[in-house]
């Protein structure tokens, strides 16, 4: 059975009968006023052996695992888990300023009992690979060079659009990347778009940098609750800080139970759903004299496409669009050439008309006047006598 769509989730109830507890009257003021209202995103597994063998085109582009057992992350992007939402946001509220000083050390209260973050605990828990010095953390370098970003991870002649791209101008083969990068890797809030943090992150993974996720992850926490009164952001990593949250021993395993349902897995059907519904018409279409062969009683059935012929359909459709956009491109070449040669000789004929009026400073003749014989016309020829 196919999973329902994946989705946010939002929860206004608490979920334990403890009222909440806060370390001061600022975090009371700050749960009440900002976090209590904050979505949290809560992880999706990624099912990686489900794309395996799935092509676009040629290539066997969809089969991330590879990459992902490479980098050490299979049990990040799998995770997945049941969320007490309030405990996570009373996590958030509580976070003590004095902890955060650059030690790799997060220090909050929840329900009077205390839980620490370390990299350490994030790297344990996911059991993720010690990461070499010089690895790539941080999603804020202006350095990159974003046409280079954009050629890579998005259709051609895709551009900026204020602060994000529109996730449907990712080339295919990134798609399951990104929908991981929003549940489990990178969760920043509900959006249509890629903005410039997302894109550098993806690029990273994409070119194979090496990445200090257990400092990524320690990081993106800390940045997040710093930006407590931006109501674009959610709360992220929600089953896994509800786990941190357990072992501290403020819930038990029991609680559990009561927490938010665990999110449908990323598979190939949540993938290939909204492409499916767009091109299972044109599949499912068959000559009308067909349909006037079926005898009465007869029943007709019309085969379903299996997702491969989904996907070599969709990477068609990519290879004319980007042919197109090419054709485009190329015209726009051409246009521009074509404007510069008309503003060079432009500006040659203005260069021409300041020469001559140097050197001739009553040119050009002032416009006769009615009376008398235009310039241009010969006189008129002698009277006879």
């Amino acid at each position: 059975m196919a999973s329902k769509r994946a989705r946010i989730v939002v929860s206004e109830e608490d979920e334990l009968k403890a009222p909440p507890t806060f370390v001061n009257a600022d975090a009371k003021e700050d749960f009440d006023k900002y976090w209590k209202k904050k979505r949290v995103t809560v992880e999706r597994q990624w099912k990686l052996d489900d794309f395996q063998g799935i092509t676009v085109g040629k290539f066997d582009a969809l089969n991330w695992k590879p990459r992902i057992v490479e980098l050490g992350w299979k049990k990040l992007v799998e995770f997945s888990g049941p969320c007490h939402q309030n405990l996570v946001r009373e996590f958030f509220a509580n976070i003590s300023e004095s902890s955060l000083e650059g030690n790799g050390r997060m220090v909050s209260i929840v329900r009077g009992k205390e839980v620490v973050l370390t990299y350490g605990k994030i790297r344990s828990f996911f059991s993720l690979p010690p990461s070499p010095p010089g690895s790539w953390f941080s999603y804020e370098d202006e350095s990159e060079d974003w046409d280079v970003i954009m050629e890579k991870l998005f259709v051609l002649g895709t551009v900026w659009q204020n602060r994000n791209v529109r996730k449907g101008l990712l080339k295919w083969d990134y798609v399951p990347l990104h929908e991981s990068s929003c549940y489990n890797l990178f969760p920043q809030g509900r959006s249509a778009g890629v903005g410039k943090d997302r894109a550098q992150f993806l690029y990273a993974i994409i070119v194979g940098r090496r990445i200090d996720m257990p400092r990524f992850i320690f990081c993106h926490i800390h940045n997040c609750h710093l930006k407590s009164g931006d109501s674009q952001t959610s709360i992220p990593y929600g089953a896994f800080l509800t786990e941190m949250i357990r072992k501290a021993g403020v819930i038990s395993t029991v609680d559990l139970e009561t927490a938010t349902n665990v999110l449908g897995p990323i598979d190939h059907i949540c993938m290939g759903k909204s492409w499916a519904g767009r091109l299972r018409a044109s599949v499912q279409r068959q000559p009308q004299e067909q349909e006037e062969d079926v005898e009465p009683g007869e029943s007709s059935s019309v085969s379903q496409p299996s997702f491969q012929q989904i996907m070599d359909m969709i990477q068609g459709l990519r290879t004319d669009v980007d042919a197109r956009l090419l054709g485009i491109e190329q015209r726009q070449k051409l246009m521009y050439s074509r404007q510069e040669l008309m503003q060079t000789r432009q500006d040659e004929i203005y260069n021409m008309v300041q020469f001559l009026v140097s050197r001739h400073p009553d040119w050009p003749p002032q416009p006769p006047s009615s009376s008398s014989t235009h310039p241009l016309l010969l006189p008129p020829p002698p009277a006879d006598d």
